[in-house]
């Protein structure tokens, strides 16, 4: 990403000042701190686990501090929700929100992002979480 962002930037006039920063303090003085900044979210079991661990408006990694009243509701009826059809219409919706209003990445490694023709907001998004549990 050092290299590939400056020179795709550089073709439209953006400038880059690229900071190496080193690895021991990177969590506690550069992480949630700096601007920006490029890693790496493992895969979690459920939705619910990583829509609360990152998207949340108090989820303690929330990297693209994303804030929504909404979505935060939306998460807590999912949770409490026994019909997993409904619990799927809420994850695809709440998808479709990370994928449209934050700046991060919107789900385990970015394998459920919206298919154009079903996003956004119609709870028909398509995902594979690690827990063998399918969105569609």
């Amino acid at each position: 990403m050092a290299i590939v962002l400056p020179q795709a930037g550089s073709e439209i006039g953006m400038k880059f000042d690229i900071q190496r920063v080193p690895a021991d303090g990177y969590w506690s003085n550069y992480w949630l701190k700096a601007p920006t900044h490029f890693g790496n979210i493992n895969p979690r079991p459920t939705p619910d686990a990583y829509f609360s661990l990152f998207y949340a408006s108090d989820a303690p990694w929330n990297e693209s501090q994303f804030r929504s009243e909404r979505f935060d509701s939306m998460l807590r009826e999912a949770r409490g929700l026994l019909d997993s059809d409904r619990r799927k219409a809420i994850y695809g919706d709440m998808q479709a929100m990370v994928a449209n209003e934050a700046h991060g990445d919107p789900g385990p490694d970015r394998r459920h992002r919206c298919h154009q023709r079903e996003c956004p907001g119609s709870g028909a998004a398509s995902a594979r979480w690690p827990d063998g549990l399918r969105l569609r």
